[in-house]
């Protein structure tokens, strides 16, 4: 402006020369020389309007008026008025727009070179900070000052949650406009994210208006009521903040104010600016996660620790479950299913250990269950190996954490551990009670035996019995088998809660000498047995064969009554038949027990072979001879159940005697054919 100055000085001297200037963005004429601030005893005004320029200018031929047209980054007009007695030559004319653009270039010179100024001096605040928070706010404050005719800016990004557009920043509206959620096609920000292309939209054009038109009414209320301008803003500039093809958020700058618009060249300067922000971004995003991450695991290495600590102090089950509770902070229960037994004691959960034991089953992924309540749980299994021992039941008062999950891993490890520790301890147990057990069998020392009763809470006056548990099915896995067998041993427990009990398990079989006082009660424990197996076949527990020994008094008797169960179980698995018997429930089939298989399976076939190798109705014959022997040879109750005439049952029993070459009515003949026919269905 100098230069300019000194030129009209030198010309004209001090004649009130004025010039005015109108930008190709600028809808005004603004008064460029004198400025405001140089002494004038009449400044002119301001700016001008097209109606009222040649008012303001003057239009009488004692004025001059001379227009120039400069382009220079941006298209500039320039009017000169020269006052009354002065005449400009065509020379003076053209140096007058040398002076102007050269004047022009450098003021543009010094605009450009602020901005850059300003431009570096945020990209170096955005690379020095790492809060997300504020560097947002900081990428908003530096687009302002490189675009100084905005006065408004807004960073919007996506909730990864609810998929909607929220405000994370803003700068000249009110805390309200934090407000807004909006549909990702919503409003000017969804045109812009949707296209990933910058876009400038004036106020009462129709690209505005479409635009504007897709905002709801709630987001528009909430928008006016935070600007501190009443209206639309005169423009909008709006640019995609991407990182590669990553879609970080929409900028938005608005200018309110009557001044320069935003432009072109703006538009640029702030997707330029958003283009940087983005790697700023996700520099900010991978050192809080960073931070994040190696905060997870400090603490998950503090979690781990502190198991480990419990594990070896050899804390209590309940102690380690209060402390997989505090450190998730929600409701925390475990269930040994083994024993069916909850921790801690006092539990407020709407499913039991046989409804759990059920729904899991052989699943060993965790499961979130729906109770009556709102409140879900969350069922994590406890297992070694395949072998499900138990599960943590949490209350999901809230969602859990990724910590969460970690506190439940790394406290299944030591409750499992604890699990098999006590385990092992039991083992110890059985293994003395198995020791003891064969030396009552054998019966070498009686008073020392009677000695020892006393030790494991037995008495040697009372009378006592065998009973003989044997897994029905072979399981291969030795972990199963012993789950097995301890949750079978902690039902029995429970069943006979206050009885006199030996009880000890080897591999699938479990022992139980018990005392009773006389037979009837003998009956009842049976009977106790006998509810509980059949009771928990549907609940998870395996088929069972189970023998009862006879109920004697005196030590030296304990051999016998194993004796009987151990024939019991015999008889059982030999006929495939689960559940637990007597030994006096066998009947005559104690006389077979010790037979050899092969003889049984001889005798039946050199019987039975002519009938099942004749050609014609040999199943039915044979069933007929069969339903014939189990009615006592009933004739009427053969023929009934059968559906057949009496007369056709005399048939077939005539045709029976002359295939098996026998005489049914012989007492010898008809005790051959029944003991086949009873040997070929039990064995």
């Amino acid at each position: 402006m100098n230069t300019l100055v000194e030129w009209l000085r030198a010309t004209w001297g001090t004649a009130a020369v004025q010039i005015w200037r109108r930008d190709k963005y600028d809808r005004q004429w603004r008064c460029w020389y004198p400025s405001l601030d140089q002494e004038a005893g009449n400044p002119p005004p301001l700016w001008l309007d097209d109606e009222c320029e040649d008012a303001a200018l003057g239009s009488t031929n004692n004025i001059q008026t001379l227009s120039f047209s400069i382009e220079l980054l941006d298209h500039c007009d320039i009017k000169v008025a020269l006052p009354e007695g002065i005449r400009a030559s065509t020379d003076q004319g053209l140096l007058l727009e040398y002076v102007i653009r050269d004047t022009l270039m450098q003021e543009q010179i010094t605009i450009e070179r602020a901005h850059h100024e300003r431009w570096l001096g945020g990209l170096r605040e955005l690379t020095s900070s790492l809060d997300l928070n504020n560097l947002l706010f900081k990428i908003l404050e530096n687009s302002l000052k490189v675009i100084p005719a905005a006065s408004n800016a807004l960073f919007m990004m996506i909730d990864p949650d609810t998929r909607k557009w929220v405000p994370k920043a803003q700068i000249g509206f009110k805390d309200s406009i934090y407000r807004i959620t909006s549909d990702i096609e919503e409003g000017i920000t969804g045109a812009v994210y949707r296209e990933g292309k910058g876009k400038i939209y004036e106020d009462n054009t129709l690209k505005f208006e479409e635009t504007v038109r897709k905002l709801s009414l709630e987001n528009a209320s909430i928008f006016a009521e935070s600007s501190h301008y009443s209206g639309f803003a005169k423009r909008t500039i709006a640019v995609p903040v991407t990182m590669n093809k990553d879609r970080i958020g929409v900028m938005l700058v608005y200018q309110y104010k009557d001044t320069k618009l935003l432009n072109e060249s703006d538009l640029i300067k702030l997707q330029g600016f958003a283009d940087q922000a983005a790697i700023a971004i996700s520099n900010a995003r991978m050192v809080n996660e960073l931070v994040e991450t190696n905060g997870y695991l400090v603490i998950r290495n503090e979690i781990h620790n502190l198991f480990t600590q419990l594990s070896m102090d050899n804390r209590s089950l309940p102690e380690m479950i209060q402390a997989v509770e505090k450190n998730i902070g929600l409701p925390t229960r475990f269930v040994d299913l083994t024993k069916q037994e909850w921790y801690p004691v006092q539990h407020k959960v709407p499913f039991s250990a046989s409804e759990l034991d059920q729904t899991l089953g052989k699943n060993l992924a965790p499961v979130t269950l729906d109770s009556d309540g709102e409140v879900p749980y969350y069922i994590f299994p406890v297992h070694n190996g395949p072998v499900l021992a138990g599960c943590f039941v949490v209350q999901l008062n809230r969602p859990l954490r990724a910590l969460d999950y970690d506190i439940l891993e790394q406290g299944s490890a030591v409750v499992m551990l604890q699990l098999m520790n006590t385990y092992s301890m039991t083992e110890m147990v059985y293994r003395r009670r198995r020791d003891f057990f064969e030396e009552l069998i054998q019966y070498r020392e009686p008073a020392e035996l009677a000695d020892k009763m006393q030790r494991f809470g037995l008495s040697s006056q009372k009378p006592m019995f065998v009973c003989l548990l044997h897994l029905a099915e072979n399981v291969q896995d030795l972990k199963e088998s012993n789950i097995l067998m301890q949750r079978l041993i902690a039902l029995i427990e429970k069943e006979l809660s206050g009885e006199s009990v030996l009880l000890f398990s080897s591999h699938d079989k479990v022992t139980l000498l018990i005392q009773a006082h006389q037979a009837r009660i003998q009956h009842q424990l049976a009977g106790k047995l006998k509810s509980l197996l059949k009771q928990d076949a549907n609940s998870g527990l395996p088929l069972l064969y189970g023998g009862i020994g006879g109920l004697y008094s005196g030590l030296e008797h304990v051999a016998r009554s194993h004796e009987e169960a151990s024939r019991t179980l015999l008889f059982l698995r030999k006929s495939q038949r689960t559940g637990i018997m007597q030994y006096e429930e066998i009947g005559i089939n104690r006389l077979f027990l010790q037979q050899d298989m092969k003889e049984i399976e001889s005798y039946i076939h050199d019987v039975l072979s002519p009938l099942r190798s004749y050609k014609y109705q040999a199943e039915e014959l044979e069933l007929t001879l069969r339903v014939y022997m189990e009615n006592n040879r009933s004739m009427s109750l053969t023929a009934e159940q059968l559906h057949i005439h009496p007369n056709t049952l005399y048939t077939r029993l005539r045709k029976l005697e002359e295939i098996l070459a026998l005489d049914l009515n012989d007492s010898e003949d008809w005790m051959k054919v029944y003991l086949a026919c009873h040997l070929s269905k039990i064995y």
